[in-house]
């Protein structure tokens, strides 16, 4: 189910943005966006690939990487398929209501 987003949902920034997404995502999705010092909806949706920067081999990533995902014995790294869908949910989510947005925008 595609979640409910607040009329005002693109001009939720910082901490009032992180809270809607406690609330639709759950903390590990805060910690995420946190550590890409993404701030906003229009922010998230200008990123191609949300967990890209896992790829990264850096000893910086280990912490968020464990909370994150698994790493496999290739040294390949999965994202946990909950978290997953949980954000792109939220993505789509997003994406549908700013296009509704403009839509209405359009007739006015």
């Amino acid at each position: 189910m595609a979640p409910t987003l607040p009329v005002n949902v693109f001009k939720l920034r910082g901490e009032e943005f992180f809270q809607l997404v406690q609330e639709q995502c759950g903390a590990t999705m805060v910690e995420i966006l946190r550590y890409l010092e993404v701030m906003s909806a229009d922010c998230l949706l200008h990123i191609e690939d949300l967990f890209a920067f896992f790829h990264y081999d850096s000893p910086d990533l280990l912490p968020i990487k464990k909370k994150v995902g698994i790493t496999l014995n290739d040294g390949s790294f999965k994202v946990k398929v909950g978290l997953s869908i949980q954000a792109n949910n939220f993505i789509q989510s997003l994406k549908t209501f700013q296009q509704q947005e403009t839509f209405f925008h359009l007739l006015i």
